[in-house]
């Protein structure tokens, strides 16, 4: 589990990566400073070598 300050942008750890062609990635996040918890869903999807990109953001 990865440290993240209160009300400061933090990098996803690099020892626990996302990415590659075809795959669904879902990832909480907790401020622990406003208690808001956001729910980050991305979607790569290769079509014909091409990679493309979803991003939703959903605050709870």
């Amino acid at each position: 589990m990865q440290t993240i300050n209160p009300n400061t942008w933090t990098n996803v750890s690099p020892s626990n990566p996302a990415g590659g062609t075809n795959e669904y990635n879902t990832m909480h996040i907790y401020d622990l400073g406003t208690g808001a918890i956001i729910r980050l869903t991305t979607t790569l999807i290769s079509i014909n070598s091409t990679t493309y990109e979803s991003m939703i953001a959903e605050e709870f």
